[in-house]
């Protein structure tokens, strides 16, 4: 019995340094693959991961290059054809405030063939508030630079300027997803004189009031129904009404590049006898078929 007592207390320090030394071997063992797992996480291990913020986009850019041509077939004395370039650089200027250019560069394929440029806008628009998740108001004050060349020579304008409010509702939410948009906005043009060298009566203010319809169908393809009706007022007070209607099938192929064909009209609201009404969607002596390729940034 002595001996055996003996034996174990011989063995008990033994005993107390071995399990020390497992247990200071367990511990770095655990802080090591601690420290691997942070430094290389494997699959199965959570770990936090901090994505930074991405800058926010300051410019913007939306071009269209499209074809238009009336419903009259080649070589039929009204046809007319035209290719044109839709310019808009924009830059923003507060979270909310956007300045941009807008400008369209025209080629005629009838007649004298010429080419020419359109009227160009410099627009201040501002993000008003959003009413609710699916409402935004905005607002926008223009200023129009005489470029087209018959507004320069035919016309005589000098410039204009021009004011805006619209209300967006976007709806994401249904089976099938659609923004409405409203528009009312006023014109004031400046000419050097009340007539236009054609003998006609230049227009001193105009009057739009727009409504438009976006319909999803998926996340690619879009159609597009828009009108607007205009109210010009000469330096008589006199007013003359004219309108513009379009519809657009547009297939988005990437996330900024897209392709779009559609049937536009316009004319006098009224008709000769200045009573009824003379709008539509398609009529062959004024609707353009139109195809486009459209980019935006």
């Amino acid at each position: 019995m002595q001996a055996l007592m003996s034996n174990v207390l011989i063995l008990r320090p033994r005993v107390t340094l071995l399990a020390v030394v497992v247990s200071s071997l367990a511990s770095v063992l655990l802080a090591s693959k601690s420290f691997a797992a942070d430094v290389n996480p494997s699959k199965n291990t959570s770990t936090a991961v901090v994505t930074a913020t991405p800058p926010k986009k300051i410019f913007g850019l939306d071009a269209s290059l499209s074809y238009a041509s009336n419903m009259y077939a080649d070589g039929e004395y009204d046809r007319t054809s035209s290719t044109s370039l839709s310019f808009i650089p924009s830059a923003k200027i507060t979270d909310r405030a956007t300045l941009s250019i807008r400008t369209n560069f025209i080629k005629d394929h009838e007649g004298a063939k010429n080419f020419y440029m359109s009227n160009t806008t410099l627009r201040l628009s501002h993000k008003t508030a959003e009413i609710n998740p699916t409402l935004t108001w905005r607002n926008r004050i223009d200023g129009i630079a005489p470029t087209n060349r018959d507004s320069q020579l035919t016309d005589r304008l000098q410039g204009a300027v021009g004011v805006g409010t619209s209300l967006t509702y976007a709806n994401k939410n249904t089976t099938l997803p659609f923004t409405i948009v409203g528009l009312l906005s006023a014109q004031r043009n400046f000419h050097e004189y009340d007539m236009n060298a054609d003998g006609a009566k230049n227009n001193q203010y105009g009057i739009t009031q727009g409504l438009s319809l976006d319909l999803s169908f998926t996340d690619s393809l879009t159609l597009s129904i828009a009108g607007n009706y205009r109210t010009a007022m000469n330096y008589d007070n006199k007013p003359k009404y004219s309108y513009d209607t379009s519809i657009d099938l547009d297939y988005g192929l990437t996330d900024n590049f897209s392709i779009s064909t559609g049937i536009s009209n316009g004319g006098s609201a009224l008709k000769a006898n200045g009573i009824d009404s003379n709008i539509s969607f398609t009529d062959k002596k004024t609707a353009e078929l139109n195809v486009a390729m459209n980019f935006s940034y």
